[in-house]
């Protein structure tokens, strides 16, 4: 059977939403066959349970045990991966509907492109951010280029997709990082061919207060900043990206987003 989407799940003690997630894979198109490999760091609640229940004719799974640290479980899972098109989702995150069918329909239509990126919904209890931020990347969406990109990472990574001969161009997610693999991965394959942006919603991305972005806000804008600073020494860019990003943290930390 061949494999039209890998999609690797980190997970650790992901009980909270994982079924919600495992849903919103179950609900695409199901002539794609997806595989899901799951990238398990050791849970010790329902996780394991909810994924060996995990079960449906087009979708195939792979579990990997004892992966420390979300880069090295993004790379184990990825070397498994079979897929033709390449994507991740965090164990809180869900696809939209129909998503699957629209990316693989237009990497087929439209073979010069490597990677698509897409928009993305966040939502969770603080309504008014959500919308604020869905609104402003809405608004530069069409605009994402290099320089944008080392401004601010607006790509949201539940909505990329990648081909697998693509990834192998681009190299493994950096294990040096602890937040922001994903962003220095889209500098990395924005350097190399411009992704095809498809104006429509492709994923949920849920905003709570047991999310890594919550929990570590600061160290996760440090290390952005200096993760820019490797692909950009301009300094009008970095200024902008540092004044940006120093505006994000208060608003976040003013609101406890």
């Amino acid at each position: 059977m061949q494999v039209d989407f890998s999609i690797v799940i980190p997970t650790l003690n992901s009980e909270k939403f994982l079924e919600k997630t495992l849903d919103s894979i179950r609900k695409q198109n199901q002539e794609i066959n997806i595989e899901c490999i799951f990238s398990d760091g050791g849970s010790t609640d329902r996780t394991i349970e909810i994924i060996n229940n995990f079960e449906q004719k087009n979708i195939s799974k792979i579990v990997l045990n004892d992966q420390i640290g979300l880069s090295k479980a993004l790379n184990s899972g990825f070397q498994k991966a079979k897929g033709k098109y390449l994507t991740y989702l965090n164990s809180d995150d869900m696809l939209a509907f129909d998503a699957l069918f629209k990316i693989k329909k237009n990497f087929e239509s439209l073979p010069n492109y490597e990677w698509i990126i897409g928009l993305c919904e966040n939502i969770g209890n603080k309504n008014f951010l959500n919308k604020a931020i869905n609104i402003y990347k809405k608004n530069l969406f069409t605009r994402i280029n290099f320089n944008l990109l080392c401004i601010n990472n607006i790509i949201s990574q539940p909505s990329v997709y990648w081909r697998k001969t693509f990834f192998k161009k681009v190299g493994n997610f950096s294990e040096k990082l602890n937040y922001n693999m994903d962003y220095d991965m889209w500098l990395r394959m924005i350097n190399i061919s411009k992704p095809l942006k498809i104006k429509e919603n492709l994923s949920y991305f849920r905003r709570h207060n047991n999310s890594l972005s919550h929990n570590h806000s600061l160290k996760q804008f440090h290390e952005k900043f200096l993760t820019m600073r490797r692909y950009n020494r301009n300094i009008f860019l970095s200024f902008l990206h540092l004044f940006l990003s120093v505006f994000i943290v208060l608003i976040y930390k003013i609101t406890n987003y």
